[in-house]
């Protein structure tokens, strides 16, 4: 039986009426309130995030009360539990005293779990700190909220109770210890420092363009206005020059589009979608910010606070912004900034359909009726278009529309420095350009394919 459901729930945020959306996690006990503050607290969160972390709550809930007693100590519990996430609860003949029947995880997703739950155990610990709260001895706890507050104070202790158990650093020895204790199918301490990162062939991405998304009956020598489905090539460049995730194309506002009158280049901002600041006109009522301004203006929620089903639902990953939240679009050739350009004032011209009037809104590209354009729709668009240039959507081909990115991703991380550049100078600049939080996230972009190693060393044995 389980311990714990998530119901999706509208949260009244204060006394203006302000409401979010968001999954509450219920127990025998009732709502796990902690938990429930420590969302409002993160409601700028992407749905992904949200839900996720969600998730691996109750699997921890479940864990707790499935093994309640057999523990001492929290960290004892923790570590048990981290275990379970690796090599799953069913031992070799199927038997499960606890019924939780948990499968074995892969690494990356287990460590995910792992990181989602030390999120919420430093916010909890926090807490703590600042009410000095007493604990009972975590065996005597009753409560899920007690053993949760036991979990963070030994966390707190100990320094991160559960920074050793991630892939990189776990214990190979205690590990093994595990497996014989329980039987279970064995951790392979598999490390992925050799994950490949799949870009979209840079061979295909004109025919993508030219081809794939050329508009039905019309003839292939006529104007590009006319003969492509200019939305989607915007927001192709987007990924492929401009190296913005496929979500953050869907939180641009029209506004956010700027064209140099004189160099007929394009300045693209994408701003956070609840905290970003607005465009300058909305602010004569001292609005400033974009969720304000949606639900004022437009009656609009940023994107983000939408169901994950929702055709308005778009997600964001927490880029790195300015202080106004926005991240700025580098394109790269910068030639394809112009070519972005001429694109967008056909588009703004010729096959934008603006919103109804009772049915105002300020994002930038809008579907067949006026109102936002969606994900899926472009994803269908997408699908289409690699058909007819023969080609079909995978993220192992590179074809995925994030596989758009990689492309950027690889070219930047590869593009020769310039005269008097340094390579730490170097990689500040494709930080800024990629909107990467860490240096080292851009890394990954150098890794080659074994496609493309086995291209590189056929070339240097023909030479």
């Amino acid at each position: 039986m389980l311990a714990s459901i998530i119901c999706k729930s509208v949260i009244t945020v204060d006394n203006t009426g302000s409401q979010i959306e968001l999954p509450v996690v219920i127990t025998g006990e009732g709502i796990l309130d902690s938990y429930l503050r420590y969302l409002k607290k993160h409601s700028n969160k992407s749905q992904t995030w949200i839900n996720a972390s969600a998730h691996a709550i109750r699997l921890l809930l479940d864990y707790i009360d499935a093994n309640d007693g057999c523990f001492e100590h929290a960290r004892e519990m923790f570590k048990s539990f981290a275990d379970c996430l690796y090599t799953g609860t069913i031992d070799e003949e199927g038997h499960d005293p606890s019924n939780l029947r948990w499968q074995p995880r892969r690494v990356i997703n287990a460590d995910r779990i792992v990181y989602y739950i030390t999120e919420y155990s430093d916010h909890l610990a926090d807490i703590l700190d600042n009410n000095n709260l007493q604990l009972n001895p975590f065996r005597k706890a009753t409560k899920f909220e007690e053993k949760l507050n036991w979990a963070a104070s030994s966390h707190r202790l100990n320094n991160s109770f559960l920074s050793h158990l991630s892939s990189k650093s776990r214990d190979e020895e205690s590990m093994k210890q595990s497996r014989v204790h329980r039987g279970r199918a064995s951790y392979s301490g598999q490390r992925h420092d050799l994950e490949q990162i799949y870009a979209f062939p840079e061979s295909k991405f004109d025919p993508l363009i030219n081809i794939g998304y050329s508009r039905p009956s019309i003839s292939p020598t006529a104007p590009d206005e006319q003969r492509l489905e200019l939305r989607n090539v915007l927001i192709s460049y987007l990924m492929f020059y401009g190296g913005l995730r496929i979500s953050e194309c869907f939180h641009i506002w029209g506004d956010d589009i700027q064209i140099n009158a004189i160099t007929g280049q394009s300045k693209v901002n994408v701003y956070q979608p609840s905290t970003g600041t607005s465009p300058k006109f909305y602010n004569t009522s001292g609005v400033t910010d974009r969720q304000t301004t949606l639900g004022l203006y437009f009656g609009f929620k940023p994107r983000t606070h939408y169901r994950k089903t929702s055709c308005m639902y778009a997600g964001w990953k927490s880029p790195a912004v300015d202080k106004n939240g926005a991240r700025f679009v580098h394109w790269f050739p910068p030639s394809k900034g112009i070519e972005f350009a001429n694109y967008w004032r056909s588009y703004m011209k010729i096959q934008r359909v603006n919103p109804p009037e009772d049915n105002m809104h300020p994002f930038a590209f809008t579907n067949a009726q006026g109102a936002p354009y969606s994900m899926s729709a472009f994803r269908e668009r997408y699908q289409v278009a690699l058909h007819k240039i023969g080609m079909t959507m995978s993220k192992e081909l590179g074809t995925s529309p994030h596989g758009l990115r990689h492309s950027y991703g690889q070219r930047v991380t590869t593009m020769p420095l310039g005269d008097g550049i340094s390579e730490a100078e170097h990689r500040i600049m494709i930080q800024r350009m990629l909107a990467h939080v860490s240096l080292d996230s851009q890394e990954s972009y150098k890794r080659f394919t074994d496609e493309q190693i086995t291209e590189m060393l056929d070339k240097v044995e023909e030479s």
